[in-house]
Order: C-alpha cells, then structure tokens, then sequence
C-alpha cells in the first residue's frame, strides 16, 4: 500500500491581543481578565519585549493614594548602536475637558491632540506620523463621534517588526456620573503584536510566558 502520507503541521498560535484597561486589569483576547495593583504617582516597569521597555504610572483625580488608573506610559527604546529614545504619553488636565460643549476641533495631522500629551525625548509631537529609526509612532483620534468631555478619544500607535501596543485616552465609564467619568481620563494599552518568548517582566509572568516572580505575586494583591 501507500505510505501514509505526514501529519498535518501543527496550526501556529493564534494573534494575541491583550488589554490593560482600568484598575488596572490585564484583559486577555479569550475574555479572562487579572487585576493587578501598582504603587501610586511612581513609574514602574510592567513589560519589555527588546528593544521597547514599559512602565506604567498610575494614580486617580478623586481619591489620594489610590491607583485605580493609568495616567501616563513610558515607552524607553533602546537599539545597539543606535540613539535611545524616550517616548512619554501622559493625559491632559481634565478639567481642560469640560464643560463638555462646545466640542473642539478633531486633531488632524499637525494639530495637537485633545486629550493626551505625547513627547519623544522631550519633544512635543502632534497627530500625525512620525517615523524614527527603530520604530514609528502614529498619533490620532479615533472617531467624530469618540468624545471625553470637549475632546476626543485619540490613540497612539508604537509600530516596529514583532510589536506594536495601541494607548488609548479613555473616561472613567465605572462611574455614573459623566463629569466624574471626564475627570477620571486615564490610559488603556492594547498590546497587539508581541513576541510571547522575547516579553519579559511582571505582564508577561501573569501572562504565564514567563516563571512568576514574588515581586510580580505580590502586584496581584491588594496593598495593605
């Protein structure tokens, strides 16, 4: 008879988007989530996938020593043989934001953004592209009709080969009142390439790509 003919390859696995939104909670693409707890009003590394290195600063308007939201992120990147860049993205003033009437103007390419502040090694950019020589970064609104406030809700893309992360200025929706949803602006991150064996540090150890750390257990309890 014929030889049987292979096996099949085996499918590779499929695109994983994750999603740190919130309190803050690590939302997998299979609807899993994990809340994790960072100290407030300091920076603190939560992922690197080479050569980008991430930290969250979290904090929140209403309360004082609580970090229920991302205020801002830092992206360091850093390229053998190549200048290291410094990109910070961190939220307006939201009382910049109301009244919520009248609307601004959406940002276009080269008007600056509504709702977040975003800088390369200090330098304020605008919507638009922007291209550098390790990655480039993409900075817009998301929609017309995408409103915090009288701004709009904008996105940042940080593009290269093997990663790409989304941060999204966001209101505070757990809340029923729209002026407090307006005050609580903060960041959502969607990581939406990444490269599972090169991710290392406490997202990729919840994850389970990595061993988990006692630094990166203790994340995953309340503070005393």
């Amino acid at each position: 008879p014929p030889p049987s003919p292979p096996p099949p390859s085996p499918s590779p696995p499929p695109p994983l988007t994750l999603t740190t939104v919130g309190d803050p909670i690590l939302k997998r693409g299979d609807g899993s989530e994990l809340r994790f707890f960072i100290e407030p009003a300091k920076f603190q590394r939560v992922f690197e996938q080479p050569p980008f290195d991430v930290s969250y600063l979290v904090g929140n308007p209403l309360t004082e020593h609580r970090g229920d939201w991302v205020l801002q992120v830092k992206v360091d990147v850093a390229v053998a043989g190549a200048k290291a860049h410094t990109l910070l993205v961190k939220i307006v003033d939201p009382a910049t934001l109301l009244p919520s009437v009248p609307a601004r103007a959406m940002p276009t390419p080269g008007a600056p953004l509504t709702t977040m502040h975003v800088a390369v090694d200090g330098r304020p950019l605008t919507a638009g592209l922007h291209n550098f020589a390790s990655f480039e970064l993409e900075a817009a609104a998301v929609g017309r009709r995408r409103t915090v406030g009288n701004g709009f809700i904008e996105r940042i893309d940080i593009a290269s080969a093997g990663f790409h992360m989304a941060i999204f200025s966001a209101k505070a929706r757990k809340l029923a009142d729209p002026d407090a949803q307006v005050k609580c602006l903060h960041l959502d991150v969607e990581l939406l390439e990444i490269d599972r064996a090169a991710m290392r540090g406490p997202l990729a150890e919840m994850l389970g790509f990595a061993p988990l750390s006692d630094k990166t257990r203790n994340m995953l309890s309340p503070p005393a």
